[in-house]
């Protein structure tokens, strides 16, 4: 393959990859991985095997160490994110205790918490181009309310107030 298409072809992949992180909410490097480096990696694996250029044997050790790296650095940045998403979840769940001692039931909406009891809500996602909002579903007595957050574009945590967990769906 020509140079010239080898980097159009690397440069459309990249921009793909930073698309798809801004519909998903996830940091560029960690949809790169997944979108281009993991399978171009594969594919660079099965070309260097049926054309058995072994003088290339370093090279393709150190692109395997560089996604690695990058693979690395992904998934830190995205257990950072998730662990300040949840941190500011139960913020929110905090606020919502509150609310309930002193109005006798949890709020019909988020939006309720703001001024009385927060100053603001928070985002639910510090990702630049994270999901925005908390998910809120109060029973219809007011007694108890589910509340969630995604990350990763499709994992939801929920939190329970009736029984105080947390589950993950996905």
């Amino acid at each position: 393959m020509p140079a010239f298409r080898r980097k159009l072809l690397i440069s459309a992949a990249f921009v793909l990859a930073l698309m798809l992180a801004a519909v998903l909410g996830q940091p560029a490097p960690a949809v790169f991985a997944a979108v281009v480096a993991v399978p171009g990696f594969t594919l660079g694996v099965v070309y260097f095997l049926l054309r058995r250029r072994w003088g290339s044997v370093r090279l393709h050790l150190a692109k395997v160490g560089f996604y690695a790296v990058l693979f690395a650095v992904a998934s830190w940045t995205n257990a950072i994110y998730a662990r300040a998403s949840k941190t500011r979840a139960e913020a929110v769940i905090a606020a919502c205790e509150r609310h309930a001692e002193a109005r006798g039931g949890y709020p019909g909406a988020l939006e309720e918490l703001v001024p009385g009891f927060m100053a603001e809500l928070p985002r639910a996602s510090p990702a630049p181009l994270g999901r925005d909002r908390f998910y809120y579903y109060p029973t219809r007595e007011r007694d108890a309310f589910t509340l969630g957050y995604l990350t990763s574009g499709i994992v939801m945590y929920l939190y329970s107030s009736s029984d105080g967990t947390w589950r993950v769906r996905d």
